[in-house]
């Protein structure tokens, strides 16, 4: 998985490869990459076309019925169209947010694996974390050190 922050892909591609990328995650069924992160910049750019073609045409729609409503609605849809533009933009975030605390876990999660494999080589350490007593040693001549036959 590629870092939180370099979600976006390289600006030098063609469109011909970045149309074979995109087409290639999109049906990877085994969702080795997170192709929502890097179509957000997309989703907000045509979120924002949708917004202001809805504003616009309920602009139009009240002028058809009232030139009053229309007047009125020539200073509510700019607000409308913010108040749109805001929430995708929050809600757009919220993925993001998501995406990136998965990336994190997963960073964190393979660290801790490493650890975790390195620390039966510290016996002392591992009775000051957890608690647990490391095993003692078998003596010689002892029936723990004489392996079975």
């Amino acid at each position: 998985m590629a870092e939180p922050d370099k979600l976006a892909p390289a600006p030098s591609r063609s469109w011909p490869a970045l149309l074979r990328e995109f087409l290639r995650e999109l049906f990877d069924v085994q969702f080795g990459t997170f192709l929502a992160t890097r179509m957000l910049p997309g989703v907000y750019g045509f979120g924002i076309l949708l917004a202001a073609l809805f504003t616009s045409y309920l602009v139009f729609l009240r002028f058809r019925d009232s030139t009053w409503e229309g007047l009125a609605w020539l200073v509510l849809g700019p607000l409308l169209f913010l108040g749109l533009v805001t929430a995708l933009r929050i809600a757009l975030e919220f993925v993001l947010a998501v995406f990136r605390v998965a990336w994190y876990v997963e960073q964190v999660a393979r660290h801790t694996q490493v650890v975790s494999e390195e620390l039966p080589r510290f016996g002392v350490l591992r009775t000051l974390l957890f608690g647990e007593k490391p095993s003692p040693k078998p003596r010689p001549g002892s029936p723990k050190a004489e392996s079975p036959p």
